[in-house]
């Protein structure tokens, strides 16, 4: 697949959680990762309902009188459909029989008990990877995507619900959906996330939903940094007075977070038409978006809190990579969570299109649009980010 086809925006509007597009329900002894409805809007195969003998008829008032009386006409038509099971004298199953409205028994045939096993094939189950964050090194400082990572397995049961209309909107090719995710740990509403030529491909989007993992954990340890060197811009690292407008940009940025990313791999699920990896991100509100494929400086109509905030921060990161890492998207919503982040490396194309040529020429490219595009502003300067003009441009077209 065409790199140039993986940015996406994913953003949208997210809808009251408070709201649940339907009502969720867990067995009484709260197994985790079993659903016992299903979404109404998919055709599913009920679960066998298990009963406690004690409480098979109910509480004591509840009790039906089941004394012998004669059936008339009329009772006979109401249980013309009634099955009985009926046994030998040695309590070997017979067969089931069924009484018509004429009053004939008719023989059913016997089913195997193997007939009531659940059907795991539509059950929805599966297994996400949480990646451990990024520690901040001196000496490695670069998106780096074969470096070998420490991540959390963990088994999970989930839903899934309706699409989200905006998302599709904005993005043709990715397909975005409600999920609501059962574990101990992270229990909650996420959107899905996959792309629609994942599907068609023998990997089932394998690495390009890690290469997301691995983008969103970069990004997150590089705004750690961020925020810690806006710190000690604002008071000289405890030599100065503490200068207000530096300690303003550092209590945004402070605000600012990455969106946490997990992937999952579904081990049963009745969407067959999906493919078999996909992403878990966490929701987020209206996004705008900041960056993006042949557009490296976006600011919103209407500039906010944010903009020049994101803007330092994506020439710091290039800066703190030695020029080697560049962020290719971004979005970001009004309360400062970002999203959909995309990373790039100088020096290597990404796995799943390493064989593909052209990937090459389109990473030279964006590196070049981005020297090009790029509005340096105050905070820049403070930070001492490393000015971006006809020199990098230049270098770039190397």
């Amino acid at each position: 697949m065409s790199r140039e086809h993986d940015h996406m925006s994913d953003q949208f509007v997210a809808d009251d959680p408070s709201s649940l597009p339907h009502e969720i329900r867990t067995h009484e002894d709260d197994v985790e990762g079993q659903v016992v409805n299903r979404s109404p809007d998919r055709a599913r195969k009920p679960s066998p309902i298990a009963v406690d003998q004690d409480k098979a008829y109910g509480d004591d008032d509840n009790i039906i009188d089941t004394s012998f009386q004669p059936l008339d006409a009329s009772d006979q038509a109401d249980i013309s459909m009634s099955t009985l099971s009926s046994k030998t004298l040695d309590g070997s199953e017979l067969a089931d029989i069924s009484i018509s409205s004429t009053g004939h028994i008719k023989r059913a045939a016997v089913v195997p008990y193997y007939e009531y096993i659940e059907d795991l094939s539509s059950k929805e189950e599966g297994y996400i990877y949480r990646l451990k964050p990024k520690k901040i090194k001196d000496n490695a400082n670069h998106y780096d995507q074969y470096e070998d990572v420490n991540q959390i397995e963990d088994r999970i049961g989930f839903r899934g619900y309706s699409l989200i209309k905006a998302a599709a909107c904005k993005d043709e090719d990715w397909v975005v959906r409600w999920i609501y995710i059962y574990h101990r740990e992270i229990s909650g509403w996420y959107h899905l996330k996959f792309h629609n030529s994942w599907d068609q491909m023998a990997s089932q989007g394998h690495a390009h939903c890690f290469e997301r993992a691995l983008n969103n954990r970069y990004v997150e340890m590089a705004l750690r940094s961020f925020i810690h060197d806006l710190f000690k811009k604002m008071d000289g690292g405890g030599h100065l007075e503490i200068d207000p407008v530096i300690q303003l940009w550092h209590q945004g940025a402070s605000a600012m977070k990455v969106s946490r990313m997990c992937v999952m791999q579904s081990s049963g699920s009745p969407y067959d038409d999906e493919p078999r990896w996909k992403i878990i991100e966490e929701q987020t509100a209206v996004s705008h978006r900041y960056i993006c494929k042949d557009n490296y400086y976006n600011p919103p109509a209407r500039r906010g809190v944010w903009s020049d905030l994101i803007y330092a921060f994506h020439h710091y990161t290039y800066d703190f990579s030695a020029s080697q890492t560049l962020i290719a998207n971004l979005d970001c919503d009004r309360h400062g969570h970002i999203s959909n982040v995309v990373c790039l490396d100088k020096k290597s194309t990404p796995y799943h299109s390493c064989e593909n040529p052209s990937i090459a020429d389109n990473i030279k490219r964006a590196f070049r649009q981005f020297a090009e595009q790029h509005e340096c502003n105050e905070i820049c300067e403070v930070l001492g980010n490393v000015a971006l003009g006809k020199l990098d441009a230049s270098e770039n077209k190397k």
